[in-house]
């Protein structure tokens, strides 16, 4: 697979999704852009006697300010609103399994800060709502995505074309036209439909951006998207933000070709119906996180922080471990290193290139201490 082309945008670091150069006009389908669309978090530990009681309907926390909404989170409380994340605290159910703190990342800050910067800022959100902490965070739910340019319309008899696991499928439309299709109830869903019907304009400006396309174009995206809850996320051993990290792949294959497909009805048995063109285009193209752009500069950072002792935006040793090797485990499934070692041994030289840079320019005074 050709390596992907970040999209930059006013300055910012690129979303740690994939996706490819301008698209070519006589092109009708091709994958633009597959990632993590949102990422729930648990936080475990003593609330802080500040957010115990409160009468605010705005509080600011971490530099972001929130705002009271009337969304309820099961049995959190307080639920506020930023924009950027949704968080629930002051929990009701006092049992060790349920977090104090649940924290929603939305897709549009995943997209326009990128994955690594947004859990980060999660992460600052609940050392300060918490006093202390009783065991890591975990994973509650995600979203993992792909958007495919797709200018073939689909029809309400396709719903039939789809085998999955799920008891349930349905097909939806809008003024006569098929919009999209939904499987399942349960740990894992899924959905595919038009988002380029997104009415959201902040986000349907940055997904534009993203996928290379013009917003006038005439094209349709459709985007396949899988929702994992918490059960089917410990089958994968998927606990942490870092085990997410390292699974994706494996969860996306499984989902895509064993839980739902999409095939020609020419043969009785489902097994041996051939798939339609349009799951051809999910399956050929290697779902993966783009770790080329920012996760590897993270990797630097990180490991010239613990090399220099200076470990003070960190919270411990653990954090930048776990953040190294999740980092190093992606670079060796989507460079197709046999083993983590190998992969660990392609960086280094590269790093300590980088550092080295670093030490030069700062001996020049180019760069600020």
């Amino acid at each position: 697979m050709n390596k992907s082309t970040s999209v930059k945008n006013s300055g910012t670091k690129s979303p740690l999704v994939t996706h490819p150069p301008q698209i070519p006009k006589n092109v009708t389908s091709k994958t633009l852009l597959m990632g993590l669309d949102s990422l729930y978090l648990g936080c475990f530990g003593q609330l802080h006697r500040r957010f115990q009681r409160l009468n605010d309907s705005k509080i600011k926390i971490s530099d972001v300010l929130f705002t009271a909404t009337d969304i309820r989170f099961g049995p959190y409380k307080y639920v506020f609103d930023s924009g950027r994340m949704t968080i629930g605290f002051n929990n009701k159910y006092k049992y060790a399994s349920s977090p104090e703190v649940y924290i929603r990342l939305k897709s549009q800050f995943i997209l326009s800060k990128g994955l690594a910067n947004a859990y980060e800022s999660a992460i600052k959100i609940a050392d300060k709502l918490l006093v202390s902490r009783t065991k890591r965070d975990t994973v509650l739910r995600v979203d993992l995505f792909m958007d495919i340019l797709w200018d073939k319309a689909f029809k309400a008899a396709d719903v039939d074309k789809f085998v999955s696991r799920a008891r349930q499928k349905n097909s939806h439309s809008s003024n006569n036209e098929i919009t999209g299709f939904s499987f399942g109830k349960s740990q894992i869903r899924a959905r595919v439909y038009n988002k380029t019907l997104e009415k959201n304009k902040e986000k349907s400006h940055l997904l534009y951006q993203a996928w290379n396309i013009p917003k006038k174009s005439k094209s349709n995206v459709w985007r396949l998207e899988f929702q994992l809850r918490g059960v089917a996320l410990r089958k994968f051993d998927v606990h942490e933000f870092y085990d997410l990290i390292y699974e994706a792949n494996r969860i996306w294959n499984y989902c895509c070709q064993k839980w739902l497909s999409m095939r020609k009805l020419n043969n009785k048995r489902t097994t041996r119906r051939s798939l339609t063109a349009f799951w051809k285009t999910v399956v050929d193209s290697n779902f993966e996180f783009n770790l080329e752009i920012e996760d590897e500069e993270r990797f630097e950072q990180l490991t010239k922080q613990y090399a220099e002792g200076n470990l003070n935006e960190v919270t411990d040793d653990s954090h930048i471990v776990n953040t190294i090797s999740g980092m190093v485990k992606n670079h060796a499934i989507s460079h197709g290193y046999a083993t983590n070692e190998e992969a660990l041994d392609n960086l280094l030289p590269k790093i300590e290139k980088k550092l080295s840079i670093i030490r030069k320019n700062k001996k020049r005074g180019e760069l600020k201490p």
